[in-house]
């Protein structure tokens, strides 16, 4: 139950961030800076709920491939989610 939980948090906040930028224009640096925060944050707080801790560099590694990601196909990677889970485990 906990690991879905913060899949959802993990989830709303990607989300959250991407109908933000939805139709606002901005430029490339800036998307691609939202893409990360938003993919840092919400990865900081799935594991803060389903797991009880933080780990930094999980969290960099998700935002990158949540930026990377919508950088390069316009929409979020949950492929490239799964296998940075994998490999953190």
């Amino acid at each position: 139950m906990r690991r879905a939980a913060g899949a959802a948090a993990n989830g709303a906040v990607v989300s959250g961030a991407i109908g933000a930028l939805a139709g606002t224009g901005v430029g490339i640096p800036l998307a691609f800076a939202t893409d990360f925060a938003a993919g840092t944050l919400g990865s900081a707080l799935e594991q803060r709920i389903s797991e009880g801790k933080v780990r930094a560099g999980k969290n960099v590694t998700s935002g990158l491939t949540n930026a990377a990601g919508n950088m390069f196909y316009g929409c979020r990677t949950d492929f490239a989610d799964i296998q940075n889970k994998k490999m953190w485990r």
